[in-house]
């Protein structure tokens, strides 16, 4: 039901004592479906019924990790919104951010840095999150990918200050500085490859 999103099915099952933190087979709550598909309304419903979203399987995968692999923004800032810990790694020592930077993420690479995400942290295999968007980024043969891993690399390379949460100053100067360097940097990807900064 949270992974379709039948808000009113969870609803029933909860009213009939449901256990909300019941994971399934592969030690996934329902917290973490909701969040891997980006089931908003569950997920909302999940976490005022009391779901942990910090829980993790045993492999350390939590709905934060999740959240920023499959790039749910909305999600990522519902969880973080509920003091979970943007640096929760998994067994491997990767970290949201790592898994949003290989991925291209660029909303959530920066949702994360907003809240504080540290940026230097290291997998267990010595890589920080900027390795694994620069490590992949002349090796993918998607050029969409591509220039969204290169825009979460000039993220990370970003002074700390510049993503803090909005003020008015930061508001104003922000869209002057960041994000037109960013629809620079695909404009020149698309400029390389031949293709629409449009379809990137």
């Amino acid at each position: 039901a949270s992974q379709y999103g039948h808000t009113e099915v969870l609803k029933v099952l909860l009213a009939a004592g449901a256990d909300p933190k019941q994971a399934n087979n592969r030690a996934f709550t329902p917290v973490y479906t909701a969040a891997e598909h980006g089931q908003m309304d569950a997920l909302k419903l999940l976490l005022a019924a009391g779901c942990d979203p910090k829980q993790a399987n045993k492999d350390g995968f939590s709905p934060v990790y999740i959240a920023a692999e499959r790039g749910r923004t909305e999600a990522l800032q519902l969880l973080l919104a509920a003091k979970t810990n943007p640096n929760q790694a998994n067994n491997e020592g990767k970290t949201p951010l790592h898994i949003a930077a290989y991925q291209g993420h660029m909303h959530a690479v920066e949702c994360l840095l907003r809240v504080g995400a540290d940026k230097t942290l290291l997998s267990n295999a010595g890589a920080t999150p900027l390795d694994f968007a620069n490590r992949w980024i002349r090796g993918t043969r998607e050029l969409g990918r591509e220039a969204k891993r290169a825009a979460c690399a000039a993220m990370l390379r970003l002074d700390s200050a510049v993503l803090r949460p909005w003020t008015q100053a930061t508001r104003a100067a922000f869209p002057g500085s960041f994000r037109a360097g960013i629809g620079t940097l695909l404009g020149q990807v698309s400029r390389q490859r031949g293709v629409p900064a449009a379809k990137i």
